[in-house]
């Protein structure tokens, strides 16, 4: 029982760090400031732990110390898990870092499920701890480590852990459930919302005085529609220049939510899933700065030329 929990709290943490990794490579959370670098940071973590229990560690250390070196690494990987969890939570209701994460994909459900299923694993295999052996009259035998009393106290401790465990996957799967049903409302009311996007010219207000975007700015004068991918976690090209009347379409490739909301009072997209648009008809000469409200690091800008015909 000790040796199947072991290794399935190993699987379950190589499991998160094979899908932070996927995260972090294929979904371009690299581009992501900070948040980016806990996820690699969180992976090679989850990739050493989950190794560690799965060692033969008594064949190159002290038998004592090959089991208290996978009680302390079943300990750390409950720890990561649990901080993996907490930090996805906490970016579900609040920037983290910068970073907001909108919905629950199915790359975030499955490192929910590894990361619970790391910590009750874990969880279970320091409560019900491991034979230590040391020698008696030159032959080997296996004793518990501690006596009776130490050994119930230290047993009291491993249950509180495995409760607290408990707590988090109950919040996790509570979590999941809103999620999922709010994001079931969110998708019927997203196309909505993106066809109440009209290309009618619309007044502005006078434009933003904050910072554009850093980069080359990508002449698009005399243009009917100039269209902006969302992509990376970065709109491209991040600084166009648009004649007056010019309708501009932002499209999210991303498979994270994005918005296009300027830094002053102008336009608001909705936040916008995968491949779904959002347009807007410039009218007024000015510069326009803008950003994605849910990942602030994410900026654009427009500079308008001219007036409206």
């Amino acid at each position: 029982m000790s040796l199947t929990v072991r290794i399935l709290g190993a699987l379950a943490l190589l499991g998160v760090a094979a899908d932070h990794l996927y995260e972090y490579f294929v979904d371009h959370y690299s581009a992501v400031p900070t948040i980016g670098t806990l996820f690699l940071l969180d992976s090679v973590a989850a990739i050493t732990l989950g190794f560690a229990l799965l060692a033969p560690l008594q064949r190159t250390l002290p038998a004592r110390t090959a089991v208290r070196s996978r009680a302390l690494a079943a300990s750390a990987g409950i720890l990561l898990a649990a901080a993996s969890l907490a930090g996805l939570f906490a970016s579900e209701v609040m920037p983290l870092f910068g970073f907001m994460e909108v919905g629950y994909r199915l790359v975030v459900v499955l490192a929910i499920v590894a990361e619970s299923a790391a910590i009750v694993a874990l969880g279970i295999f320091l409560v019900i701890g491991e034979p230590s052996p040391t020698r008696d009259s030159g032959c080997v035998t296996m004793v518990r480590s501690r006596s009776r009393s130490s050994e119930r106290k230290g047993n009291m401790k491993r249950s509180l852990i495995v409760i607290a465990g408990a707590g988090i996957v109950a919040a996790g799967v509570a979590g999941v459930t809103g999620a999922l049903s709010s994001g079931a409302g969110r998708a019927g009311a997203a196309p909505a919302a993106v066809v109440a996007q009209t290309s009618m010219p619309m007044p502005m207000p006078m434009p933003a005085t904050t910072a554009s975007a850093p980069g080359p700015v990508h002449m698009e004068l005399h243009q009917r529609v100039v269209r902006v991918k969302i992509m990376n976690f970065a709109f491209m090209p991040a600084r166009i220049e648009v004649s007056a009347g010019t309708k501009v379409v932002w499209t999210n490739e991303d498979s994270d939510p994005h918005t296009a909301t300027t830094d002053k009072p102008g336009w608001a997209s909705p936040a916008l899933d995968t491949s779904q648009t959002y347009d807007r008809v410039v009218t007024k000469a000015g510069t326009y700065a803008y950003h994605c409200q849910i990942h602030p690091f994410m900026h654009g800008t427009v500079i308008v030329e001219g007036t409206a015909a």
